[in-house]
């Protein structure tokens, strides 16, 4: 019965949800089956996937407007739009190469992570793991 139960799961196509694991403060990010990231040295990207994992924990599947996440990532800065908006752009571009593409996502109104994703806040050690969205 269990067998056959299981055999009919694997039919249907079940499968685990995929899941992005980071730490407490995101000093590193880990995608679906992808090496763990550090981002204590990279303090653009650490602001930038902070920004991501805290909205999708709050409203999964609603995207960060572009506007929001400069300010967030470039607290303070003058800078023009176009310059400020590039930034991004180059910013989630080195995010996409560190084996984040399939989870990094863009839409009309602005950048968020894959709504399918689950994300697991690994607390420090010896304290238990917390689901942050799920």
């Amino acid at each position: 019965m269990l067998a056959r139960s299981l055999a009919d799961l694997v039919a249907r196509g079940a499968r685990s949800p995929r899941v992005v694991r980071t730490s407490e403060g995101v000093l590193w990010i880990q995608a679906p089956g992808g090496p763990r990231i550090d981002l204590a040295r990279r303090p653009v990207q650490r602001r930038l996937i902070r920004a991501l994992v805290e909205r999708h924990v709050q409203t999964r599947g609603s995207a960060l407007p572009s506007r929001e996440l400069v300010a967030l990532v470039w607290p303070g800065d003058r800078s023009s739009r176009a310059s400020l908006e590039n930034r991004l752009w180059v910013a989630v571009s080195a995010m996409r190469r560190l084996d984040l593409g399939d989870v990094l996502q863009r839409d009309a109104e602005g950048y968020r992570l894959d709504p399918a994703i689950e994300v697991e806040m690994v607390a420090r050690p010896g304290s238990p793991v917390v689901l942050a969205a799920g």
